[in-house]
């Protein structure tokens, strides 16, 4: 699919099971555009503290909004990512709240290629997840 400004975005699925998690093997950009890198976003309020300590369903959450944020910053938007990395401590209860992550993707049409890792710690011993991702347009 081409967007206005002429870059090609063309998800590789050859296995269609991933599309039910809206998420894609690998996306194909063809540019011009522009894109942009975000570092891993946590569970964290405006002022630096943890949101929902111990609760990686919160944290999940916590996490896909300040990546909304800090991607409309940056002149972005969800429906741009086209890489999406999650780390989490608790791998086992991020499946099991990935709802939260395959929800906030299908609002917007989302379907980036993605990675989860399982992670021993994260940059304070109560963050439970970061979400990393590449936007493009």
């Amino acid at each position: 699919m081409t967007d206005e400004t002429g870059l090609r975005k063309r998800q590789i699925d050859p296995w269609p099971w991933m599309q039910r998690l809206h998420l894609s093997q690998a996306v194909v950009l063809r540019a011009p555009g522009e894109f942009m890198l975000c570092s891993g976003q946590p569970a964290l309020d405006a002022s630096g503290r943890i949101v929902g300590p111990g609760d990686i369903r919160v944290q999940t959450a916590t996490a896909i909004d300040n990546l909304r944020t800090l991607l409309s910053a940056g002149g972005f938007s969800l429906a741009d990512v086209v890489r999406i990395n999650l780390y989490t401590t608790d791998v086992d209860g991020l499946r099991a709240n990935f709802d939260v992550v395959a929800d906030a993707l299908d609002a917007v049409g989302c379907f980036p290629a993605n990675t989860l890792l399982g992670v021993t710690r994260l940059a304070r011993p109560e963050m439970l997840i970061e979400i990393e991702a590449t936007a493009a347009r």
